[in-house]
């Protein structure tokens, strides 16, 4: 009789054990789900203090969380990359749809951001489809010298189709730190710049919920200090960025392109050449931490001309008060003309034979086509 009473009271204790241990595991991950800009993997030593200013555990402005726009309601005020068009959902090449390697944008808030803060610390943000634990590596490309490509008067003298031009890649490698290479050369070697450990990174929750579930937000930071040692830039350079992520875990995409996962701002699923060239080709360089404008679409030069010619004239697909200047075997032809109801003209030149005609417009609020 005592063993059969012992029984169900043992039973009931373990059945109430069990239900404890089961409130007090899903509770969190209620919270976390329902909380956009909670810090839920902090930055440990003293980069909590550069990724949370204010150390609230938020990277909204207050602990109510983001608001209406999780840019303009930032505790840190990122200026976006400027990519050719919004970058889509589920555009991988390896890596699931919607997830922890997918850069999302719903038009209105955008995949990557950047900053330079009083500390001279160059952060980024990268906002994802969704979160993991899985340790995977997250690349900042910088082009520095503004030649890219294996053609034309800016083609990169180091160009490989793995590298069309790039010379740093800035690596988050999640678990494992963030990583600096020198990209230079062709030749794949160690960082020359290492933050190891989780003091360089976090993990927050963004606003935005582009494939039906929150949105994710992946911060890192480097010491400008460090980069300017290592390359000769620093916050005033102009360069141009593309990103791009991957599969393996702390890999440099540059020499590991076939993990390569998503590329953002662009839908292009094709060798990552002619995805980064989509990228560098729209970009008009500016600073780091600096919004860089959209290119302007180029002129088009109409017409039939002979030595004799003195007008030159075209098309353009920017608005009226665009601005195109004609050159002349590569030399500006004087002062610049306005586009007017889709069309430009230039008078007052002297042709000669063999003279190559080129032109670029530079549409307001854009940089030079």
């Amino acid at each position: 009789m005592k063993a059969h009473l012992l029984f169900p009271r043992q039973l009931k204790i373990f059945v109430i054990v069990l239900t404890v241990i089961s409130f007090q595991f899903l509770n969190p991950v209620q919270v976390i789900a329902q909380t956009p800009g909670l810090i839920f993997e902090r930055a440990t030593g003293g980069g909590a203090a550069v990724l949370d200013p204010n150390g609230d555990g938020y990277t909204s402005k207050t602990t109510s969380g983001f608001q209406g726009n999780d840019q303009t309601d930032s505790e840190i005020p990122y200026v976006p990359l400027v990519f050719p068009m919004v970058e889509p959902d589920s555009d991988l090449g390896p890596g699931p749809d919607c997830g922890f390697t997918d850069f999302v944008d719903s038009g209105i808030e955008d995949p990557i951001q950047n900053y330079i803060n009083l500390n001279n610390k160059w952060l980024f943000r990268m906002r994802m489809g969704h979160s993991s634990p899985n340790a995977k590596s997250y690349s900042i490309l910088v082009d520095t010298d503004g030649k890219f490509g294996n053609s034309g008067p800016n083609a990169d003298p180091d160009y490989t189709s793995s590298n069309p031009g790039f010379e740093i890649e800035i690596v988050l490698a999640t678990k494992f730190g963030v990583f600096v290479y020198d990209v230079r050369t062709s030749v794949c070697n160690a960082p020359v710049i290492s933050y190891t450990g989780t003091t360089n990174y976090q993990k927050s929750i963004a606003l935005t919920t582009n494939c039906g579930n929150p949105d994710y937000f992946y911060d890192f930071y480097v010491d400008m200090s460090d980069i300017t040692a290592k390359f000769g830039i620093n916050a005033s350079t102009p360069i141009r960025m593309a990103v791009v992520d991957n599969m393996a875990a702390n890999k440099s995409t540059l020499c590991n392109p076939n993990s390569a996962s998503d590329v953002g701002g662009t839908d292009c699923t094709g060798p990552l050449e002619v995805c980064f060239n989509q990228i560098i080709n729209n970009y008009t360089p500016c600073p780091p931490g600096e919004y860089c404008p959209d290119r302007s679409s180029c002129p088009i030069i109409t017409g039939t001309y002979t030595a004799s010619s003195t007008v030159v004239s075209g098309t353009s697909t920017e608005a009226n008060g665009t601005m195109v200047q004609v050159y002349i075997n590569g030399v500006a032809a004087g002062g610049t003309v306005t586009v007017s109801g889709g069309n430009w003209s230039r008078n007052g030149l002297t042709l000669v034979a063999l003279d190559e005609i080129t032109a670029i417009a530079i549409a307001p609020g854009k940089g030079p086509s």
